[in-house]
């Protein structure tokens, strides 16, 4: 790993560019960012990504940000409404979530992707997914 630290919002944009370098469709890559935006805004523009612990993206995962969809009242005196993201949408933030991390740990500005227990197996990291003779590779998420 590298003495310089990356920050959360340093690794997102980098990820974002990477997907754009990969050729990947441009609605994608702009809803990638909108759901590294939620890390971003949850963490805080300045985290080290190498001080990311699992437990922090374990509290990312539970928060509301990423489980209920709040919108700010557009007119003073109104209330705030909230509800339930769909469990697709917060799939999808995990998941694009935990891809990042696998990115920064390739990019070697992590030593490890920190992730929950619960969710290692999720994760594609190419290091810890070798198989033995005979065994089946197992599904990754997508």
């Amino acid at each position: 790993m590298t003495t310089k630290t990356t920050t959360i919002k340093e690794a997102a944009e980098k990820y974002v560019a990477h997907l754009t370098e990969l050729g990947k469709n441009e609605r994608t890559v702009i809803t990638y960012g909108r759901h590294l935006d939620l890390a971003v805004a949850h963490f805080g523009e300045g985290k080290d990504i190498a001080k990311i612990l699992p437990v922090h993206v374990s509290a990312f995962f539970k928060s509301d940000a990423v489980n209920k969809l709040i919108r700010e009242p557009k007119k003073e005196g109104e209330t705030r409404t909230e509800r339930p993201r769909s469990p697709h949408t917060i799939a999808q933030t995990k998941r694009v979530f935990r891809q990042m991390l696998v990115y920064c740990k390739d990019q070697g500005w992590t030593d490890k992707v920190p992730l929950p227990k619960d969710e290692l197996a999720k994760a594609k990291d190419p290091a810890e997914a070798e198989t033995t003779e005979g065994e089946q590779p197992a599904a990754t998420a997508e």
